[in-house]
């Protein structure tokens, strides 16, 4: 890991290994030049301050398996770091806040097993999840808006393969599959859902201007397998 400065100039370097090489460690760093690194497979965290190490954790205590399946996100908002992370063989994943010194660690529960997307952004926190019942083979999705407390404010029971939210905070949209969208209108609380052909494409991309506009990226389903991007097009549902 490189740290450089407004110059690309080198500022620190950091060598660390992980418990796979499937799951390297996710990094953020902070306004103030402080270094977040989460192990996905062990669930700790370092912080490394001007290339040295300045505070480690456990994310929290778990004596089950390192699932190689296990997803975690993070961002830093002034001098807190938020986590979100998947716990094999749990309900729950977990919301996390943790301050620059690594200090001050408090731990949420999200209404959901699994983690899709996550956006920070206008003070307000959206998360999209699902919970998967082995027996039936359902899916249950949610999306939901969560407070710096960890408390959650509302609920949509949609997918939220993508989440993105417009410049001024006006709009949050939501890719639920390859033919919908969910158009959330925050300032009026309302919520239109948007669906459209797919015309045998898949939806990959997703952006929002601040008049609430949408446009998606899409390509031939045969993507997956063959990565041609050469007949993409932007669509606009």
């Amino acid at each position: 890991y490189f740290v450089l400065d407004s110059h690309n100039e080198l500022l620190s370097k950091i060598s660390i290994g992980t418990g796979s090489d499937l799951k390297p460690h996710v990094s953020a760093l902070s306004d103030n030049g402080v270094l977040a690194l989460a192990d996905p497979i062990k669930a700790t965290i370092l912080f490394y301050s001007d290339g040295n190490l300045a505070a480690e954790g456990q994310l929290y205590e778990d004596d089950g398996d390192y699932s190689l399946e296990r997803k975690l996100l993070m961002q830093w908002v002034g001098d807190q770091c938020y986590i979100l992370i998947e716990r094999p063989g749990f309900q729950n994943s977990l919301f996390i806040r943790i301050n620059a010194d690594g200090r001050g660690q408090q731990t949420f529960f999200l209404p959901f097993a699994y983690i899709q997307r996550f956006v920070f952004s206008h003070g307000r926190i959206f998360v999209s999840g699902y919970n998967f019942n082995a027996q039936t083979e359902q899916m249950q999705p949610m999306i939901v808006e969560v407070s710096v407390t960890g408390k959650v404010l509302w609920t949509n029971e949609n997918f939220g393969h993508e989440l993105v939210m417009s410049p001024n905070g006006a709009y949050l949209a939501a890719l639920s599959g390859h033919d919908e969208i969910q158009l959330f209108d925050l300032e009026r609380k309302r919520v239109q859902e948007i669906q459209f052909e797919h015309a045998n494409k898949a939806a990959l991309g997703l952006t929002l201007n601040n008049q609430g506009k949408i446009a998606i990226i899409r390509v031939p389903v045969d993507f997956f397998v063959k990565r041609n991007t050469h007949f993409a097009e932007v669509f606009f549902p």
